[in-house]
């Protein structure tokens, strides 16, 4: 339980700070109009380039779940295996 708690703490803690240092950040980001400035137009190659780092990251979580699944079960004899 108390794992859990602290990694939900760790997850939050870092938006929180950056959010409470920068409290305008979250409506600068949606006006931001790009490198380009065009704002919201389309771009095939800007969506085929996205598209392709998505799916090599889908595919190495993949991939990541399939290794933990191999795993021995965590035990006090295997911790340092962990």
């Amino acid at each position: 339980m108390l794992e859990a708690v602290g990694g939900t703490l760790l997850l939050v803690l870092p938006y929180a700070y950056v959010s409470k240092a920068n409290p305008t950040l979250i409506s600068e980001l949606r006006a931001y109009g790009g490198e380009s400035g065009r704002g919201g137009a389309f771009d095939p190659l800007l969506f085929g380039s996205a598209l392709t780092v998505g799916i090599a990251l889908i595919t190495q979580m993949g991939d990541q779940v399939d290794y933990l699944r191999l795993m021995p079960e965590k035990t006090p004899a295997t911790r340092g295996r962990w």
